[in-house]
């Protein structure tokens, strides 16, 4: 069970306009399970305050009326995959508010209920600039969240696990050859962190294709991979996980760390 609570931040361009009875009204709207959600919101001293709930499901509301602090902005910011203007763009947001989980036995069930509640957020905020995963180093657009089918929930479980919920960042080191591409937060999920050394960054799609079929394997299975495993994903490609080398530094992480060749 995940020990604290998990969730995503929202930055916006203008002024935190969240109101509660259009986001409940949005929740009801956007799955079945969602049918009977209540929201409850109150401001304190200028700080937004609130709760969403659904069956045994809880997320908990915090919104400022000032940008994020800017040390998470340059932490996320520079390894996210956003066009540049876009990353000005967040860099001169207004406010953000903050969506945390309460409940769930599995950290992926936090995430994904936070997300939710993020989707149906962005969804009535023209303004909303971008979602951000302090612990995967991300932050992604909103619309990532809002396409999709009929089932929000499925939707938000088929994004590539390290778009953003498990991170997915790149390095280049001038003394070696290639680009090191890495997760930053599938620890939170029970898992050791994924790295590949790729030949260049053209390669990044099919890394991050590799990297989230294989923590869905563990997710799935309950089994978390050893140094020397060898797994095959879904297009017949085999890879073989090592340990993290002493002298590869840079891969330092919070958990263990397995990399992928």
């Amino acid at each position: 069970m995940a020990t604290r609570p998990l969730g995503f931040g929202i930055v916006s361009a203008g002024p935190l306009r969240l109101e509660g009875k259009a986001l409940q009204q949005r929740m009801r709207d956007a799955h079945l399970s969602m049918a009977a959600a209540r929201v409850d919101l109150e401001t304190v001293n200028g700080t937004l305050h609130g709760e969403a709930r659904w069956g045994e499901d809880r997320v908990r509301l915090v919104g400022f009326d000032v940008p994020m602090p800017k040390a998470v902005i340059d932490l996320c910011l520079p390894a996210s995959h956003l066009r540049p203007e876009m990353k000005d763009t967040i860099r001169a947001h207004q406010s953000h508010m903050l969506v945390f989980a309460e409940s769930g036995d599995r950290a992926i069930e936090q995430l994904l209920v936070a997300a939710a509640v993020c989707a149906c957020i962005v969804q009535g905020d023209e303004s909303a600039l971008g979602i951000v995963h302090e612990a995967a180093r991300t932050i992604v657009p909103p619309g990532l969240l809002a396409a999709g089918g009929d089932d929000l929930v499925d939707d938000l479980f088929r994004l590539p696990l390290p778009l953003l919920y498990a991170g997915f960042t790149k390095l280049g080191r001038r003394d070696l050859p290639g680009v090191w591409m890495r997760t930053e937060a599938a620890h939170l999920l029970g898992l050791p962190e994924l790295a590949r050394l790729a030949v260049g960054h053209a390669q990044a799609e099919e890394t991050l294709v590799a990297f989230d079929q294989i923590l869905r394997y563990q997710l799935d299975s309950g089994e978390v991979l050893q140094p020397g495993e060898i797994l095959e994903v879904e297009d017949g490609t085999k890879w073989t996980v090592r340990a993290k080398a002493a002298d590869e530094v840079w891969l330092e992480s919070e958990g263990p760390l397995l990399v992928v060749e």
